[in-house]
């Protein structure tokens, strides 16, 4: 092996000259019954070469001796899942098990068939006449469910999922080329082998509609939705959060079309979505078996919800969590963490958490020991302690690559705990090995029991290819490692203090049951901003729950104006954190600045009960809290490619402020939309409103007909709510809303009948007063409030075992 193959993906070498590429042309029957479908191939192998024909060069394929047997497996595992399985006889075909939450088991289908039938494909017209695109009659068997029916031609081969009951083709793949000139830029369903006989790579391409949009494979900051794009999923220190590269690679992507697929592997993948080939989706895996499975909704949510019970949920994540991060490029000692803290506090700013980044170890560039610093930390459980008592808890960074020069190389290779390889394989701790998780989990939870609360699994990104692990060779570890490496630290923070978290940069797929994750290292400007969202959005269209960004920018000084706009990104993103190498504290940004930030780190806290109860469903049904309009409103073509506006949960609609000009247009779907700050309402058929405002606002808007919960104002969750909880009912349609906080949880179902509002709330009531307040009547940041559920323009009464509250609006009005 080469040195190159050493260090980049294979997938990039797929025309390489010496490529043999062995293309299924047809398929022998095994087995055809309701249990599965059973098909065999050989393949024979042929190279492209170019060659020169009337002054014109083009690619030609020559046979050569070489052939691959192959075998098709195609089960049902849900009525809408489909599970498709290329192997290669002969080769182990090990699959990555830690991606899936179990292995899944086939659903038999209640019909199997063999029949002919038109397929549209190239043919061969005759001697002389080459071959053009007609309707050939072809054999074909396929299964039939619930509610897809999944068809493989033989001869030619092509594969097809249909919907049962219309009949509708869902998906697409392979089959003949669709352009007579044959150039292999659609190699359809290839094994490729290369310069090593006993590796392969596999090739396979999806049907892409003219205007099909393509969203996921990961946190992708370079573009949403749109087609012609060349995606690589091999992780890497991105060095930035503008470009194609990624920290947090996913094979898993989700058309507009009513469909995902989940390429089922850690090896490298690249996708070429219209851009190889237009109408096809062209993917290259580097892989011993080629195994995925197609996802129908048809609405996106659908597909996400069934990715997730493959795959996994995310789970719950700390109330603590959600409150506000605060952090920078490093703090160095104690006394300038409490300093902080006393500073946020005597400003009356909220604040949960201060992370430490390498500034908390006795280290020299970066080196991890995993011990404080025993000068600027002298005592870390009782600094940690004062800190709780003030209700702020410590993150503490690390990396999984542990230099030589750190005291910590040489005990943990006393214990086995590296991979081995080359020199930088030795000093990367093997998370998939029980030695290398034993040398660690006493090592963290040491920490934990001084009172450390999370950690920072920064990194992950780079196992070499020459690496070998206990979980595999650095072929596959390579992608894997983020997965295993964020179990491992998760577990242990679990052990050690009852609740699972990390603050995580790298990921694959599987990695969403190991939350949290940020968005990498973004340079402070507003292109940074904008890419930043357009990430995030990816993440979540990729099967992940939470996720949140570096407010300010890890790498230069941002403008007064770039840090308000950033920080109310992230009060409204699933978890907030300031970072950067310069101080970011809000103080150092201007009168001006900290008192805007200082207000909407208040809503923030105000609004936890609304972000927790959308949290907890959200990881139920395995969705993202920031999400794309698309993923609400599948069928709203406007909203399709919107990437610089998102959906906070289900009912907060935020666009945004990513320049100095204080003013924007914002896409509202159909529906009625009040702003947050001003209760002012639209009534949108779809449609695009202007908005101007100042630094101190942003577009927010709260769909009408939710109950939106505000919790008071306080600057740690882990203070006792000290005031009431306000409902603030919108106007609009009936509708169900959550809220959450410990101890309070309640689903609320508001309809209004002839002037009637009628609230039915399930759950648990709080021992203090909900007050009720409507939507639409507001000075400021404050809601006009009615009165408590039970004033004399209430009434109360049970059904079904629940408290329903019944509320004249025309009293209400009156009344104000």
């Amino acid at each position: 092996m080469n040195e190159k193959q050493h260090v980049g993906p294979a997938v990039n070498e797929l025309d390489r000259p010496d490529s043999v590429f062995h293309t299924v042309e047809s398929l022998t029957p095994i087995a055809v019954e309701p249990g599965g479908l059973r098909l065999r191939t050989s393949a024979t192998g042929r190279s492209w070469g170019e060659t020169e024909v009337r002054g014109s060069r083009f690619m030609k394929s020559e046979p050569v001796a070489s052939v691959r047997q192959m075998n098709l497996a195609v089960d049902f595992i849900d009525p809408c899942v489909i599970r498709v399985r290329w192997t290669v006889e002969g080769n182990p075909a090990a699959l990555p098990q830690d991606i899936l939450v179990h292995q899944p088991e086939v659903v038999p289908a209640h019909t199997a068939r063999s029949g002919t039938a038109p397929l549209h494909c190239l043919r061969d017209m005759g001697p002389g006449r080459g071959q053009q695109m007609g309707n050939v009659d072809s054999p074909f068997v396929e299964l039939e469910g619930h509610r897809l029916r999944v068809r493989v031609w033989t001869n030619p081969y092509r594969l097809e999922v249909f919907e049962s009951e219309s009949g509708d083709r869902v998906f697409g793949a392979d089959g003949p080329e669709q352009t007579v000139f044959r150039q292999n830029d659609d190699p359809g369903l290839s094994v490729v082998v290369g310069e090593s006989p006993s590796r392969h790579l596999f090739t396979t391409a999806f049907d892409l509609g003219h205007d099909e949009a393509i969203y996921g494979y990961g946190e992708r900051f370079d573009s949403f939705g749109r087609q012609t794009r060349d995606v690589l999923l091999w992780q890497c220190d991105a060095l930035g959060t503008t470009t194609g590269r990624s920290y947090k690679n996913v094979p898993f992507f989700v058309s507009d079309q009513g469909y995902g697929v989940f390429l089922h592997t850690a090896g490298a993948v690249r996708a070429w979505i219209g851009n190889r080939a237009a109408g096809r989706h062209v993917i290259c895996m580097d892989d011993d078996v080629l195994e995925y499975f197609i996802i129908y909704g048809p609405s996106p949510t659908e597909v996400l919800g069934r990715y997730a019970a493959l795959t996994g949920h995310a789970p719950v994540l700390p109330f603590w969590s959600f409150g506000v991060w605060m952090s920078r490029l490093t703090y160095k000692t104690q006394e300038e963490v409490e300093g902080v803290v006393a500073e946020m506090r005597r400003r009356d700013m909220g604040m949960d958490v201060i992370h430490l980044d390498p500034g908390w170890m006795d280290a020299i560039d970066w080196r991890c020991t995993l011990r404080f610093d025993p000068v600027a930390f002298p005592e870390p459980a009782l600094f940690m302690q004062r800190l709780r008592e003030q209700g702020v808890r410590v993150c503490l960074w690390q990396l999984p690559y542990v230099e030589r020069e750190s005291p910590l190389h040489g005990e943990l290779q006393k214990e086995k705990a590296f991979a081995l390889g080359d020199s930088f394989s030795e000093t990367i701790i093997d998370y998939s090995s029980p030695t290398g998780l034993a040398a660690l989990r006493h090592r963290f939870l040491d920490l934990f029991k001084l009172g450390v609360s999370v950690i920072k699994t920064d990194f992950g990104e780079e196992v070499p290819m020459i690496a070998r692990l206990a979980g595999g060779p650095g072929r596959f570890m390579h992608n894997l490692y983020p997965l295993v490496y964020n179990q491992a630290v998760f577990n242990f923070t679990q052990e050690g203090t009852g609740q699972g978290i990390v603050w995580a940069r790298s990921a694959w797929a599987g990695s969403q049951r190991y939350p949290l994750h940020w968005g990498g290292d973004a340079t402070s400007n507003w292109a940074n901003l904008a890419a930043q969202i357009v990430g995030g959005l990816n993440f979540g269209m990729s099967g992940f729950t939470y996720w949140s960004t570096d407010i300010a920018g890890i790498s230069g000084e941002p403008t007064p104006a770039l840090y308000v706009r950033w920080a109310q990104v992230g009060m409204l993103s699933s978890h907030v954190r300031f970072h950067s190498g310069y101080p970011v504290e809000p103080w150092n940004y201007g009168h001006e600045a900290e008192r805007i930030v200082h207000d909407w780190i208040d809503l923030r806290y105000r609004l936890l009960p609304y972000l927790y109860g959308q949290a907890r469903q959200a990881s139920l049904n395995g969705l993202p809290l920031l999400r794309p309009l698309f993923l609400q409103y599948p069928h709203d073509r406007n909203a399709r490619d919107l990437s610089d506006q998102y959906l906070l949960g289900t009912d907060l609609l935020v666009a945004p402020i990513m320049g100095d000009r204080h003013e924007r247009d914002v896409y509202l779907p159909a529906g009625d939309w009040y702003e947050l700050f001003t209760g002012r309402l639209h009534r949108s058929t779809g449609q695009w409103v202007r908005w101007s405002g100042d630094l101190a606002t942003l577009p927010v808007y709260v769909r009408g007909g939710a109950v939106l919960p505000l919790g008071p104002s306080r600057r740690s969750t882990q203070d006792a709510p000290n005031g009431p909880l306000t409902l603030v009912y919108y106007p609009g349609p009936a509708s169900t809303s959550y809220l959450s906080e410990p101890g309070e949880d309640a689903v609320i179902q508001a309809e209004v009948t002839q002037g009637r509002l009628s609230l039915a709330i399930d759950g648990r009531r709080p021992g203090r007063d909900w007050i009720l307040a409507l939507g639409g009547m507001q000075v400021g940041f404050e809601v006009v409030e009615i009165g408590s559920l039970l004033s004399p323009v209430a009434s109360l009464a049970v059904v079904d075992e629940r408290p329903v509250f019944s509320i004249s609006l025309s009293a209400v009005r009156t009344a104000r």
